[in-house]
């Protein structure tokens, strides 16, 4: 069974890279630049780059299980070794670029940002800890500290599990995230636990997080097709949710934080499933 992305709108012969992602994936960091554009201001525009993070996220969970899982198909086995080192050297130059360059500027008085969230960033967890304003040029890095505990954790679990299980191993892990998600709301338990006020009203952790790329994962074991005007229906429905979501539009009821979260969580990947089932669709 191959493991590769089927474009179930399009003519054979076309089933290895679909651009429609890198353009799914540009929307959603264009989202994040404009909300940088508009940080500080007020605009509920700022909060739209909430969503953008949220789709990324899926594409992540994604694009990296449909790579392992092609891996697998081809090679018999994945190697963890050449995974990481892809990763590494992904990630870590523009990274530490970046980081060196604040950190320099910083020192000049150019810009300002505690070396405190600097080194949080620089050793991905500045996703636990609390930026507040004066470390907002490398607060940003919390999404990436998200994403990397994530290419740590997956392919290890997806691979210890058994591949043939990953649907269930990505499912049981979106159950347990939701749990604990609501559980730590309403008993601060990583508050408790680690005297953090911050943590309490921390919606940025990996283990809150994480059910948004588990859902991207789980989506690239499933095989199916929408028509055209189906797929198109269901991306601009649920992109649409999701924005109001983010931007705090008033919904019906419930509201309920951790219904309203999860939706969030699983909008993006119905998005992704809509341009994948048919990525020639409007």
């Amino acid at each position: 069974m191959p493991f590769t992305p089927k474009r179930a709108c399009d003519s054979p012969g076309h089933e290895n890279r679909l651009p429609t992602l890198d353009g799914l994936r540009a929307v959603a960091i264009l989202t994040v630049i404009a909300s940088h554009v508009f940080h500080g201001s007020g605009n509920r525009l700022a909060m739209l780059g909430q969503a953008g993070v949220l789709l990324f996220f899926a594409l992540s969970g994604y694009l990296i299980t449909t790579r392992l899982l092609a891996e697998q198909a081809t090679n018999g086995a994945v190697s963890l070794r050449n995974f990481y080192l892809r990763r590494a050297f992904r990630i870590l130059p523009p990274a530490l670029a970046y980081l060196g360059v604040v950190t320099l500027l910083t020192m000049f008085g150019a810009v300002i940002c505690s070396p405190s969230t600097i080194r949080a960033a620089l050793f991905f967890y500045v996703n636990y800890v609390d930026p507040g304003e004066l470390g907002w040029r490398a607060g940003h890095f919390w999404s990436l500290s998200v994403e990397e505990h994530f290419y740590a954790l997956w392919p290890l679990l997806l691979i210890g599990f058994g591949i043939s299980k990953g649907p269930r191993t990505a499912l049981a892990l979106v159950v347990a995230i939701v749990a604990w998600r609501a559980t730590d709301h309403h008993f601060h338990i990583l508050e408790g636990v680690f005297h953090d006020p911050h943590l309490h009203s921390n919606y940025s952790g990996t283990d809150v997080m994480a059910d948004t790329l588990l859902w991207g994962c789980a989506l690239a074991f499933f095989r199916f097709k929408f028509n055209p005007w189906v797929s198109t229906a269901i991306a601009a429905a649920a992109a649409t949710l999701l924005s109001c979501i983010v931007m705090h539009v008033h919904l019906p009821p419930p509201h309920n934080f951790e219904f309203v979260t999860t939706v969030a969580h699983v909008l993006p990947a119905l998005v992704l499933a809509a341009v994948v089932s048919c990525p020639g669709s409007i």
